[in-house]
């Protein structure tokens, strides 16, 4: 069910950027060929997996930065970098 769900979001990314617009979710559901509530559902589930990695970054991001506080970099200054990198991996072809 995941593999299928990864391919009908990526199909789901690949139709609007086709478009240029943000088609209904019953033009999106005919284009990947599944029904609109089966759509809307994978959708959500995607956007919990995604916000759970996020929560899940963040924490690393946090424990890694304390783990160089004693060698004088701010703590600070660590997580923004590696939220540049987080916001960079969303903007790429794995989200959109």
């Amino acid at each position: 069910m995941e593999i299928q769900i990864t391919e009908h979001n990526n199909d789901v990314f690949r139709l609007k950027r086709k478009l240029g617009y943000d088609p209904s979710y019953e033009t999106l559901a005919q284009s990947v060929q599944v029904s609109t509530p089966e759509l809307i559902l994978m959708l959500a589930v995607g956007e919990v997996a995604r916000n759970m990695m996020l929560v899940s970054h963040l924490r690393l991001v946090v424990s890694v930065a304390r783990q160089y506080q004693n060698l004088g970099l701010d703590t600070a200054d660590l997580i923004q970098v590696c939220m540049y990198f987080w916001n960079t991996l969303q903007k790429s072809v794995i989200f959109h």
